[in-house]
């Protein structure tokens, strides 16, 4: 969620040495012109280098959004890495990312080191949130969940009275693709006024549902369903998501091989494919014995169950087909699982490991 902060306006010194942050909190406020890029720090273009930031710098820098519009920001960093860190913006990644009102927050830290050079800005473009289009789909208690593929109108999940809804992000066919995800908003409501509650990134990365606080949740994918014909992200009722502690979904393509992995690092976990059309699981990559894996059609339950495997009887059950729309494998207990699948059906065929 977010979460206001008050902050004091922070004022950039440039030196030989670079910039640093004098106040270490930041403000930036939007221009009165709006149609004009901001850019941190100021007086700073994309046309220039990158420029350095002092070391030993510890900031924490916050921009304000308008209402009815979004940043569209583009960060140009060069920073070291160590062992054992992250970063969740990496170096020479050009796509912007996308943030809504009423504020983004960025942290920056720089190395105490003179062995270090740590280069970053970034530039902001304000753009108006577009007046388009509503679709809303309706999500029942006790039903499986509602996949949806990106498009040009705003989709709201709309539950039963009283209850809280729960969001689940789909990976792209190409995983390696997965940054675009956070070209994307989603809402704790039914507009875009209501509360910006994250982008389908963030819950893809958590792997981990996004609850919403009411019955209704709206997500808007910009455009890209101009380049993604596949579902991103699925709604159900928050009370029918109970003991999972990873959830999410996989895309694949419909040709070739497509590496499932379930994930079960955190415990019981369930991981969904959508198509139109049955799917084979050729094999397991490697099956340790921590973990039953059971396979379902359409919806979890007794009723759907088609398959169960384990580290000492899956071998003899592959390949296996699994049919229906949604396919849902659940992981009970722990442990890593690649499974590969195929939904080229002539093709699937049992390896001989």
């Amino acid at each position: 969620m977010i979460r206001s902060l008050s902050l004091i306006l922070g004022f950039i010194t440039m030196s030989v040495h670079g910039y640093q942050c004098q106040t270490q909190k930041n403000t930036i406020n939007p221009p009165d012109d709006l149609s004009q890029s901001t850019y941190y720090p100021a007086g700073w273009t994309e046309n220039q280098p990158i420029p350095t930031v002092e070391n030993g710098q510890n900031c924490v820098i916050t921009v304000k959004i308008p209402r009815g519009y979004y940043a569209n920001v583009t960060f140009y960093r060069d920073f070291p890495y160590s062992t054992g860190s992250y970063a969740l913006i990496v170096n020479n990644d050009t796509q912007p990312f996308f943030f809504m009102f009423p504020k983004f927050v960025v942290n920056l830290q720089t190395v105490n080191s003179t062995e270090y050079t740590t280069r970053f800005a970034f530039k902001i473009q304000w753009k108006i949130i577009p007046d388009i289009g509503r679709d809303t789909i309706i999500i029942e208690k006790k039903n499986p969940p509602v996949a949806s593929f990106p498009g040009a109108n705003f989709i709201t999940f709309s539950g039963n009275q009283g209850s809280q809804l729960a969001l689940m992000a789909f990976s792209l066919t190409d995983p390696a693709n997965n940054y675009l995800l956070r070209q994307t908003a989603i809402f704790d409501g039914d507009s875009s006024d209501s509360n910006f509650i994250g982008t389908l990134d963030q819950v893809l990365t958590s792997k981990t549902p996004l609850i919403a606080s009411r019955n209704k949740i709206s997500v808007y994918t910009f455009d890209l369903g101009n380049y993604f014909y596949c579902p991103l992200f699925m709604a159900q009722d928050k009370d029918d998501i109970k003991g999972y502690q990873v959830y999410l979904g996989r895309n694949c393509e419909d040709n070739g091989e497509c590496t499932v992995t379930l994930d079960g690092s955190l415990g019981n976990s369930l991981t969904v494919t959508e198509s139109d059309g049955p799917e084979i699981i050729k094999r397991f990559n490697f099956f340790p014995p921590t973990a039953t894996i059971n396979v379902y059609e359409n919806t979890v339950s007794s009723v759907t169950k088609v398959a169960e495997f384990n580290s000492t009887n899956f071998y003899e059950q592959l390949p296996f087909q699994v049919n229906g729309n949604m396919k849902f494998y659940e992981l009970v207990g722990t442990g890593m699982y690649d499974m590969v699948v195929t939904r080229e059906v002539s093709r699937a065929a049992r390896l001989q490991l």
